[in-house]
């Protein structure tokens, strides 16, 4: 029995003949011609049509080459080769942008003659995806179990009853970290330590070589269509992004449930400059990250459905971590209701 070949060595040897073939020909037709005329380009055209690429992929090849050795005044076909390489590869570029897999749903055309591993390609790229997906939902269950969470960490820090348990407990070196916002800095002001230092985790990546991404998202005012007020509406909208308020939301405080004393709890508007009146510190760094060198902002939008019967995204989404940590449910079973989940609301969005 033969040596089992694998999946890029299958693909190699079903594509060889068809490479050999526009190769040979190729050559064959630089090494015939004498000059650079008709009879060339038409022989030219027959071996890149015979070699799959395609009518009108071959057509634009074709005309591209004509319009280059025009343009560089060739006259020897050899000299046209580099010519023509540079216009199929221009052909055949699909650009940084071309796959959009995680930003909306693709669809994705593949197209080869027979025994060259189509299927199996497909196979692969789709089990590939699939992978990415999951490791993060992996990474997901891991932090979310017993191993990582401690104890008596509560669901929501601002809850009754679970007030600043887990804010403390990371004062107390019993947690490195908690999901919060930077108003854990103006929260515990007044019982935070001397000499203790709050900071944001840097946004996580899985690998050194990957490009940083900060998710952020601003508050949105919507006036209904037939509202009676429209006029004063878009005043109040206009008035929300005056100095006047960028100014109110900047001197914020919060009161401390147990003492009752102020701290200061600065909020950002959403608009240009904002950010810069901050003072210097993990407040500022937290809103001025986003737009830092080295780092790319990336916002959510928002998508109306219609009415689905049952469906909680809460619940969904969020309170499915309650049952990672106890073991209710495994981080495949999640990856799956969290797959299902958005392709019923992509069914139902209006």
């Amino acid at each position: 029995m033969g040596e089992k070949k694998g999946f890029f060595k299958r693909l190699v040897s079903g594509l060889a003949k068809t490479r050999d073939n526009i190769v040979s020909g190729i050559d064959s037709i630089f090494n015939g011609f004498s000059s650079i005329d008709e009879d060339f380009y038409e022989e030219l055209e027959e071996i890149l049509i015979m070699g799959d690429l395609g009518i009108h992929a071959t057509m634009k090849i074709i005309e591209d080459l004509k319009a280059k050795v025009k343009e560089n005044h060739i006259k020897e076909p050899a000299e046209c080769k580099q010519l023509l390489i540079d216009s199929i590869k221009e052909q055949m570029s699909i650009g940084d942008t071309a796959y959009e897999f995680e930003n909306r749903t693709s669809v994705v055309l593949v197209i080869g003659v027979n025994g060259v591993g189509k299927t199996t390609t497909v196979g692969k790229l789709a089990g590939k995806l699939r992978e990415e997906g999951k490791k993060v939902v992996d990474t997901i269950a891991k932090l979310a179990s017993p191993d990582y969470i401690q104890a008596d960490t509560v669901a929501n820090a601002n809850s009754d009853g679970g007030f600043k348990i887990n804010q403390q407990n990371v004062i107390d070196g019993k947690a490195l970290f908690m999901p919060n916002g930077n108003w854990v800095i103006g929260e515990m002001a007044n019982s935070t330590p001397e000499g203790f230092n709050w900071g944001m985790m840097a946004p996580p990546k899985f690998n050194a070589d990957e490009d940083n991404y900060i998710y952020t998202f601003t508050e949105q005012m919507w006036i209904p269509a037939d509202a009676e007020n429209m006029d004063l509406a878009k005043e109040f909208v206009k008035f929300m992004y005056s100095d006047t308020v960028v100014d109110l939301m900047l001197n914020n405080k919060v009161v401390n449930k147990e003492t009752n004393e102020e701290s200061a709890a600065p909020i950002v508007s959403p608009v240009l400059g904002a950010s810069d009146k901050l003072e210097d510190g993990t407040i500022k760094d937290t809103y001025t990250l986003a737009s830092s060198d080295g780092y790319e902002a990336v916002a959510g939008t928002w998508a109306t459905t219609k009415p689905i019967d049952g469906f909680d995204m809460k619940a969904t989404v969020y309170g499915a971590i309650d049952a990672l940590n106890t073991g209710e449910m495994t981080a495949d079973q999640y990856q799956k209701q969290l797959v299902d989940a958005w392709e019923k609301l992509l069914e139902n969005v209006e």
